[in-house]
């Protein structure tokens, strides 16, 4: 399937350089994620549409690609401490981009 969005990157390349903010339809996330040749920061706007999109870019690039970074799930005023999963999960992540 990567093979296939191949054709596309030349265009997509083009658009990126010519944009600095980048506004584009969820559709296209992952196509222009996996054109990116240095990492990339998707910011999304749920947990929901963040695991979407990773499970499409894990099936592209592999599981060993794609960086989920989880959010707290809990809000500041909740007093509430977040999931020993989730501090687990953001651990993991900051490790892997950082090296340790």
């Amino acid at each position: 399937m990567k093979s296939l969005f191949n054709i596309l990157s030349e265009p997509i390349q083009k658009y990126l350089d010519q944009n600095e903010n980048l506004i584009a339809p969820a559709a296209t996330h992952s196509l222009i994620c996996v054109n990116q040749s240095s990492p990339i920061l998707v910011v999304t706007t749920s947990t929901r549409a963040a695991n979407e999109l990773a499970q499409e870019l894990i099936s592209l690039e592999g599981e060993d690609q794609v960086i989920n970074f989880p959010a707290w799930e809990t809000l500041p005023h909740e007093r509430l401490s977040p999931k020993s999963d989730t501090v687990t999960a953001r651990f993991k992540a900051f490790n892997i981009v950082t090296g340790k």
